[in-house]
């Protein structure tokens, strides 16, 4: 898949399916596309998106599915994600442990 104006094509999306508070975050989930990383402002309440990270910055290059397991006992989060754009339909598979990528 190609960049349309600098955004990957896993960052376009509605973000619309879970929200999971993982490592001093807050994140808005779709299939299919980058977390949506977003905060609130403890004075006005107003909810800003501080746009689509993985967990652990540059760690995660493909898109990630809405529905990440989260063991809270180890603060490992389990993550999958695939690349419908790449013919062998790969998918990948990752563990994160307190904010950082332990494998994929």
């Amino acid at each position: 898949y190609a960049p349309l104006w600098g955004i990957e094509a896993h960052e376009v999306g509605g973000a619309n399916t879970n929200l999971i508070h993982f490592n001093n975050g807050l994140y808005a989930l779709e299939e299919a596309m980058a977390p949506l990383k977003f905060s609130i402002d403890s004075e006005t309440g107003e909810m800003r998106s501080d746009g689509c990270e993985d967990f652990q910055p540059g760690t995660w290059k493909y898109p990630m599915c809405a529905h990440p397991k989260l063991d809270r006992r180890t603060n490992q989060l389990m993550v999958t994600g695939y690349n419908p754009s790449l013919p062998s339909g790969e998918i990948k598979y990752g563990v994160y442990r307190d904010g950082k990528l332990e494998n994929d």
